[in-house]
């Protein structure tokens, strides 16, 4: 076959395959284009998530009619114009690829009016044919309506999503660029219905609280820092929230560069050292952040999406956002401010009163070795020492309390089996129970055996196996969740009712909740909720059937489980080891980190050289 010249068609859709893989794809190119005309008024209007009618109108500056045609033809753009400006990019849009290529596969109508014009200017484009152009009435700015997007390419079209998962991946990518946006009003239509209100505001944690719910609201503190990486001047700004505000994945974590969402596997990883020390393990901070840095220090023009970004120094970098959210989290800004009391000791012993009694205090928390004793679980027991009590949510420090613990001082109910009849030793660091039989000691992962009961108890639920099934509200409960989150949860509707939830559609972001899963009604149904939302973003449903709603249980058995260091009481852990032997045990958790070790007496007397 010869070589020849592809059709501008042709070439359009080839270029569409690289901007625009699905709906928010388009959405982000156009919005980008609003907020580069200087837009402080962003309306979008969206059918099916997208597929069918995406609408975007913005009060910005407008195009000239006589340079709508321009517009409309392939790198053609007024943000650079010549090879040394790919250098120094400080605007959203350069490519000048956006609009035809949205344009050759979509039935596309432009009305756009500027400030000197009477009257605005339409036109519209099917599959790249242009039509003429109509004076039409219209405020100043730009409006662009993108109908039946893939309809000439429907292979494409087939690899689209359902409508709740195009949504959310619209929702999750107007969140971003509104979070660094304060200044400029987002409002979000779907099917008719309002899913995002985020007015114009000059306070940055208002936007946050509109756009990420109430939880936000008194944990978000500024960060500002400015300072050299590799001879580069960098600034960065924005919010960092306390350990109270985590996510359940790194979505939470916000990066941008002058304004741009990116994606950095290198810099979300500083924050996360950043903040090591202050939050759990498997929870992630929430920040939202924006660097400033000379557009030379970086290449923005490595991928059609612009989402990937290139930096001359990212060691540098890396240590400087550091140091930057360091410098904050040393403050502890979101700790009450501690008074000046000078240090009391008591008369007889010499001993600091202060220090005594955190010891003491520590020793209530559950049953655990005193610093000044070896003695174990049984001392306390029988009275030589304080009797444990449970360690409520709080004291746990948000670590939720096994389900179903009885009542302390309560007889448990006995059942025969092997972990029933184990004798209790003791705890490790509150996280892992010690047991004994005769011949032998196990160490048992208190969160790993717990997320195995409750996964056994979802999927049973779910699979028809003797699950317990749903545990209905007395009071049905809002929960206020951002817009892409809301989206996923409903979108996974019929699988949540499975397993016990009973969810329904409560607008703007808000889903009502009638009834959770009765191995998880311990927990707060938010925390529950907010945390699968987020790593059904992330990570999506890539299977069907039973094996989707085993991943669906595995998922919400870990965020149900005990999480953190949890001090237990007797009856607590009595408790669990019973509902070991109430499930189909296995010996590891649903990700298959092992639940209990055993270690046999002769090998611990060979370890001590007792025997040869």
């Amino acid at each position: 076959m010869p070589i020849r010249r592809l059709p501008e068609s042709l070439v359009n859709q080839i270029a569409a395959g690289e901007v625009v893989e699905r709906p928010a794809a388009a959405l982000k190119e156009l919005v980008e284009n609003s907020l580069d005309a200087g837009a402080t008024r962003i309306e979008v209007e969206l059918e099916r998530g997208g597929k069918e009618l995406l609408v975007i109108s913005d009060n910005g500056c407008g195009i000239p009619k006589e340079e709508i045609p321009v517009a409309l033809e392939r790198h053609a753009t007024s943000k650079i114009t010549e090879q040394a400006d790919l250098h120094r990019i400080s605007t959203l849009g350069f490519r000048g690829e956006a609009l035809p290529s949205i344009a050759s596969i979509s039935k596309f109508r432009l009305r756009s009016r500027t400030a000197e014009d009477e009257h605005a200017w339409e036109v519209r484009i099917e599959g790249g044919a242009m039509g003429e152009f109509e004076p039409i009435s219209a405020p100043e700015g730009t409006r662009i309506e993108v109908a039946s997007l893939f309809f000439n390419t429907p292979v494409r079209r087939k690899f689209l999503k359902t409508d709740a998962t195009e949504l959310s991946h619209c929702l999750d990518l107007l969140t971003k660029l509104a979070l660094v946006r304060p200044n400029v009003g987002f409002f979000v239509r779907h099917n008719g219905q309002s899913v995002l209100e985020a007015p114009a505001t000059n306070e940055a944690s208002e936007r946050v609280v509109a756009l990420l719910g109430k939880k936000a609201r008194g944990e978000l503190f500024p960060l500002l820092w400015e300072g050299e990486a590799a001879g580069d001047e960098v600034r960065w700004e924005g919010l960092v929230g306390s350990p109270n505000l985590l996510g359940g994945t790194t979505r939470s974590i916000y990066l941008f560069v002058e304004g741009r969402p990116i994606r950095d596997r290198s810099l979300a990883h500083a924050v996360q050292n950043a903040y090591r020390e202050v939050i759990v393990e498997r929870k992630y901070p929430t920040v939202i952040l924006n660097l400033r840095i000379n557009p030379e220090a970086v290449d923005v023009n490595i991928h059609p999406t612009k989402t990937e970004v290139r930096f001359r120094a990212a060691s540098a970098l890396y240590g400087s956002l550091y140091k930057a959210i360091s410098t904050v989290l040393e403050d502890a800004p979101w700790a009450p401010q501690r008074s000046m009391r000078p240090v009391e000791y008591d008369t007889e012993t010499g001993e600091e009163i202060a220090a005594r009694q955190h010891r003491i205090e520590e020793t209530q928390g559950g049953y655990q070795y005193n610093r000044r004793s070896s003695s174990t679980f049984e001392r306390y027991m029988s009275g030589g020492g304080p009797r444990p009590v449970p360690v409520s949510y709080e004291q746990a420090g948000g670590a939720a309390l096994a389900q179903e613990w009885p009542q302390a001082g309560a007889e448990p109910e006995a059942r025969p089996g092997f972990f029933t009849n184990l004798d209790i030793v003791g705890q490790f660091h509150n996280e892992f129970l010690l047991c004994q039989s005769e011949g032998a000691l196990y160490l048992i992962d208190q969160h790993a055996a717990h997320e195995r009961i409750a996964y056994e108890r979802l999927r049973g639920a779910a699979l028809g196996s003797g699950g317990k099934g749903a545990q209905m509200l007395l009071v049905p409960e809002p929960v206020e969740l951002g817009a892409s989150e809301a989206a996923a949860l409903l979108e996974a509707k019929d699988d949540l009712e499975r397993i016990g939830f009973e969810l329904e559609d409560y607008g703007t972001g808000t889903v009502l909740v009638r009834a959770v899963p009765g191995p998880l009604a311990h927990r707060p149904v938010k925390a529950l909720l907010e945390d699968a939302a987020a790593e059904m973003i992330e990570y999506g449903r890539s299977r069907a059937g039973d094996q989707a709603i085993e991943d669906l249980c595995a998922r919400m058995a870990c965020h149900g489980a005990i999480r953190g260091p949890t001090a237990l009481s007797e009856d607590q852990a009595r408790s669990l080891l019973r509902q070991m032997d109430e499930i189909d045990f296995a010996a590891h958790c649903p990700h298959g980190r092992p639940v209990v070790k055993e270690f046999t007496r002769a090998e611990i007397e060979h370890l001590f050289k007792r025997t040869l």
